[in-house]
């Protein structure tokens, strides 16, 4: 518990804000932790939000109670810049990020996977819920996964340097 704990303060110390001008940044959500095949024992759901940041692959994943506007809102103030474009889906949750000093661009995922008049396409963020549920492994079935988001960040930065 020590360790992880470590782990996640010396994250949040050293941790910056995504994006600037002239950066993108994917963002989105995942559910963490279903069962296969609605087989064995019932699994909690966990909600997690992320974001990556294309040209250096620096990431902020946290769990999230709900995916309401107001806890979005507060972690993309917290760790994203303003004037950043930011590429997302066409969740309603997202629709304000013009106005909150953020260049959005949206793909529509029930038509397309690649705006054709933007060319924008949340590949990064997707590609990364990828590698984070293979990193967790499909037996780690915890209600909290703080630290192990904090342990893919962590190996996740030391394989970008």
């Amino acid at each position: 518990m020590f360790c992880s704990e470590t782990i996640l303060v010396f994250l949040l110390g050293c941790s910056v804000k995504l994006g600037g001008p002239n950066t993108t940044v994917d963002i989105d959500e995942s559910k963490l932790g279903r069962r296969k095949c609605h087989r064995g024992q019932p699994v909690k759901v966990q909600w997690v939000f992320g974001g990556v940041e294309r040209v250096s692959c620096k990431t902020f994943l946290f769990s999230v109670p709900d995916r309401t506007g107001d806890t979005l809102m507060t972690l993309r103030r917290d760790w994203i810049e303003p004037g950043t474009t930011v590429i997302n889906d066409s969740w309603a949750t997202y629709r304000d990020l013009g106005d909150q000093g953020y260049t959005q661009r949206t793909v529509n995922h029930s038509i397309q996977f690649v705006n054709p008049e933007t060319r924008a396409h949340t590949n990064t963020i997707e590609s990364t819920w990828l590698s984070v549920k293979v990193f967790l492994g499909q037996y780690n079935r915890e209600e909290d996964y703080s630290f192990h988001l904090a342990h893919y960040m962590l190996a996740a930065r030391c394989r970008a340097k």
